[in-house]
């Protein structure tokens, strides 16, 4: 074991609910993932919840509060800095199809699609039909 997934045995159940919700966000937010053990981590909350130490519904709303928190954290985050991203000394090495693939398209630049339309209306269908009347 680890000292993050170590400790959260020996410090009192609020404690570690709060390590647990921490580390979850952190990877969420900053994808530190490589660097925090969560999923032992949370394997270990599941064993003390088993145990009786910590309560299993909590220590699940609990992570997914943390990961659903984290995951809105980081969108925001790239809403903020995605141009500084795109823009930056970092970004500028990133080939221009690969960004460009990546990006979203400008509103307005879809095609607009009439669907269904009455190449795709089956045979049995009837043209007065409302909803496939072209």
């Amino acid at each position: 074991m680890n000292t993050l997934t170590g400790l959260i045995g020996h410090v009192p159940a609020p404690a570690a609910y709060a390590i647990l919700a921490a580390a979850v966000l952190a990877e969420s937010v900053l994808l530190l993932g490589a660097f925090i053990p969560t999923l032992t981590l949370l394997l270990a909350a599941g064993a003390l919840a088993r145990t009786g130490d910590l309560n299993l519904v909590l220590v699940i709303a609990i992570a997914a509060g943390a990961v659903v928190a984290g995951d809105a954290l980081g969108h925001r985050a790239g809403h903020l800095l995605g141009s500084r991203l795109r823009t930056g000394r970092l970004g500028r090495r990133i080939p221009t199809a690969a960004s460009a693939a990546a990006s979203p398209p400008p509103p307005g630049s879809e095609p607009k699609r009439s669907w269904p339309d009455a190449a795709v209306r089956p045979s049995s269908c009837p043209a007065s039909f409302p909803s496939y009347a072209p």
